[in-house]
């Protein structure tokens, strides 16, 4: 026997087998793993991992959805919950009528009075966090800073050298 036909000879035989029946429940799982292998890859690579590069500043800003209203943050682990600025808390709803500055907190620049409040909702993609402890800063100035009380909720996040990667 020729030695190209002994390829197609099993190639024959295996088709028989399977239209037979007999691999019917073979094949139709190899189908549905091959799906599910790509669903999981799609995932992995969508809406799930978010990748900022840093500015020029070597700093990560990410503009998140903070009841409704985009706001853009500095991306800050050594903060332990998130800080918005006044103008910040105003647009997220949160006017100076409604804070209480009576909360000390300590920074690197020293200790300062913050007003305790709970975001409704942070959306960054389509990643939402319900329920998320901040406080607002007393003095207007600098930018508001995504800390940990948001961060801890994610999946996680790690840096890779000028890159940021959030698994939402």
């Amino acid at each position: 026997m020729p030695r190209f036909l002994m390829p197609v000879l099993i190639c024959c035989l295996a088709v028989a087998w399977i239209v037979a029946g007999d691999g019917k429940d073979l094949l139709t799982q190899a189908v549905q793993q091959s799906a599910a292998a790509r669903a999981d890859s799609r995932k992995s690579q969508g809406t799930t991992r978010l990748e900022i590069k840093s500015a020029q500043d070597g700093h990560f800003y990410l503009q998140v959805a903070v009841n409704g209203t985009p706001i853009r943050f500095l991306v800050d682990t050594g903060a332990t919950s998130v800080a918005l600025t006044p103008s910040d808390a105003a647009k997220a709803g949160f006017g100076p009528s409604r804070l209480r500055f009576d909360k000390q907190v300590m920074t690197a620049a020293g200790p300062l009075k913050v007003a305790e409040i709970s975001l409704r909702e942070m959306r960054v993609d389509q990643r939402r966090v319900y329920g998320v402890e901040a406080v607002v800063l007393r003095q207007e100035g600098g930018i508001s800073l995504l800390g940990m009380s948001f961060l801890r909720a994610l999946q996680g996040y790690e840096v890779r050298r000028d890159r940021l990667v959030l698994h939402l």
